[in-house]
């Protein structure tokens, strides 16, 4: 992994089935993360971000499906190996969003210019699924809200 990787070079994109490992991780750990054990975690490594980030190519990417009308924000789990082990981080995971609310994690058509989705082994094309952002500590702006 990058020290510091640029926001507009960064490949934000992931899978339907690591999107829902991410999404259910979260949700079966939520509560156990705020636990005062992940203080000195939550320093340095920012278990919860404070933000995240992703570049404009990548949204642009998603708002640019056939009938997506917005980006919904879910929230997963993954973890990343570090000299103190294993931590666990929060990470946000955008999907499109169709006029009729639903998630757009398959999609039957999309433009010209972002047919670069991954086909799944059933053979049905996916969305447009973002997540590994550039997460705020360690990167980025960790200053209070005005």
């Amino acid at each position: 992994m990058d020290t510091n990787p640029r926001l507009e070079s960064t490949n934000h994109f992931i899978d339907r089935e690591e999107a829902r490992k991410l999404i259910t991780a979260y949700r079966e750990m939520q509560y156990e993360l705020l636990n005062p054990r992940f203080e000195s975690l939550q320093k340095e490594y920012g278990v919860l971000p404070t933000s995240e980030a992703f570049n404009e190519k990548s949204i642009l990417a998603v708002l640019a499906q056939d009938g997506c009308v917005g980006i919904r924000i879910h929230y997963g789990l993954k973890y990343q190996e570090t000299s103190a082990g294993t931590v666990p981080l929060i990470v946000a995971v955008l999907v499109g969003v169709a006029s009729d609310g639903s998630n757009m994690w398959s999609r039957s058509a999309v433009t010209q210019a972002v047919q670069t989705a991954l086909t799944t082994r059933s053979g049905e094309e996916e969305g447009e699924i973002l997540e590994d952002s550039q997460r705020c500590p360690p990167f980025g702006d960790s200053s209070p809200l005005p």
